[in-house]
């Protein structure tokens, strides 16, 4: 059975300046992997769908995870750090208007 070659969702996670900040890292993740938001969105969306009001970004993280490893077939390589969490969740809570106080969040701490 032929598998599908792996997808780049989340390469180069770990690949910055040891001295950058968590939100400069972050920025450069985002743009470097654009799929990641993409399934943050879809995912967050199927969620809400259902009915619910909030959700937990750390559910929809692991469903990406079990995306990539499960159903696309990716190989090992794909990382995808938690410290970014909180960073995706305030992000699609202001670019997607129907995602707006879907997640709850804390005081995001400037490292």
């Amino acid at each position: 059975m032929d598998r599908k070659p792996p997808q780049s969702v989340g390469q180069g996670a770990f690949d910055f300046e040891p001295d950058a900040s968590i939100q400069q890292k972050f920025e450069a993740f985002h743009r470097e992997n654009p799929r990641v938001y993409e399934l943050l969105v879809k995912f967050s969306r199927q969620v809400k769908a259902t009915g619910r009001e909030h959700y937990s970004i750390n559910a929809v993280f692991e469903r990406i995870r079990w995306h990539v490893f499960i159903e696309t077939k990716a190989d090992d390589q794909f990382k995808l750090n938690n410290i970014y969490r909180s960073r995706y969740a305030r992000m699609l809570m202001e670019k997607e208007p129907d995602l707006r106080d879907f997640f709850d969040t804390r005081e995001l701490k400037r490292a």
